[in-house]
């Protein structure tokens, strides 16, 4: 303020002599600017365990054991869903209440549906407890729900709020608060890759990788009992319906309860980010996922320890040691 007041009254002034005590002054005052700036020091990351969860295996399906409201419940861990949800059935046989403010749609490609919530006074997960959710009420996929009889699921709009283990090969999964963490800091000793991936929408996790030396895209789907290539992306790599009347046909249910013919076929070679899987064999099928060429589902993570990090938009695979049950 004092260096504009000088400039105004030399301007009105028409005083030439005073402009060299204006610019020393000025120079003093930018000088002590500079000096007074703090040095930025860079952010140590920190790493906090939020919660410890048992996985379980039903049907193949991965599905953790939940409270809802203090009541035992089990979910299905699907980061592949982009909507958390319970199912109509578990909503009355835990009293869930309503929540008259909310609703949520939920897609697929059965269409688009729009549902009531119900508002979770308590939420418990491995030793965690979060207060006052808001969850979406609806119908669990086709494929999951002739399956299995889940609660609902817990899809990537829950967990994009942390980093997340998924250590299938011993069962567990863990969340982790961080701040200030970037590039590997993921805490495992022996060999893994990072991988930099999109989180898209609610944090679908998209990866990229390679099929036969071909570039595509996968998405991380711990809710699909089976790696699923697109019919679309099998045949840009050279699997055609002529190579697939060879394989073995089978049939699966879509999001959407439709029968869906499917093929297995053995590929030479997957790699994603600096792992490689020799001569995968993979399920193609008329995936109707638009984000992505292929799911990356159950039978993939059976193999590899695998830590998200929704912040840092990177994912961290650690395959598992020949041998491991």
């Amino acid at each position: 303020m004092t260096a504009n007041r000088g400039l105004s009254d030399t301007r009105a002034g028409g005083k030439h002599g005073r402009m060299p005590n204006l610019r020393w002054l000025a120079a003093l005052l930018l000088a002590g600017c500079t000096a007074a700036s703090p040095t930025p020091t860079p952010q140590a990351c920190t790493v906090r365990k939020a919660a410890e969860i048992p996985l379980g295996v039903e049907r193949g399906f991965i599905t953790a054991p939940v409270m809802l409201d203090g009541k035992p419940a089990t979910l299905v861990i699907d980061t592949g869903a982009e909507t958390s949800l319970v199912t109509p059935i578990a909503q009355t046989l835990l009293r869930l209440q309503p929540d008259p403010g909310r609703r949520t749609t939920v897609q697929g490609t059965g269409g688009t549906l729009t549902t009531q919530n119900v508002r979770l006074q308590s939420f418990g997960i491995g030793g965690m407890e979060v207060l006052d959710q808001s969850v979406a009420v609806g119908p669990l996929p086709a494929a999951q729900g002739a399956a299995m009889n889940a609660s609902g699921l817990l899809g990537a709009d829950w967990f994009r709020d942390f980093d997340v283990e998924l250590d299938l090969p011993h069962r567990r999964m863990a969340l982790y608060q961080t701040e200030g963490c970037n590039g590997d800091y993921v805490p495992w000793p022996g060999p893994k890759t990072s991988v930099v991936a999109e989180i898209y929408r609610r944090g679908l996790v998209i990866l990229p990788a390679e099929l036969d030396g071909h570039p595509i895209t996968a998405l991380l789907d711990s809710g699909a009992n089976r790696s699923v290539v697109s019919t679309a992306a099998a045949a840009r790599i050279g699997v055609g319906a002529a190579a697939l009347a060879r394989d073995r046909p089978g049939t699966a249910l879509g999001v959407d309860g439709a029968s869906l013919t499917t093929y297995d076929h053995r590929f030479g070679e997957l790699r994603v980010g600096g792992a490689r899987y020799a001569s995968p064999t993979l399920n193609v099928s008329p995936l109707r996922v638009t984000v992505a060429d292929m799911l990356l589902g159950l039978d993939w993570l059976r193999g590899n320890r695998v830590w998200i990090s929704y912040a840092a938009r990177r994912v961290t695979i650690q395959p598992s040691p020949p041998g491991t049950p």
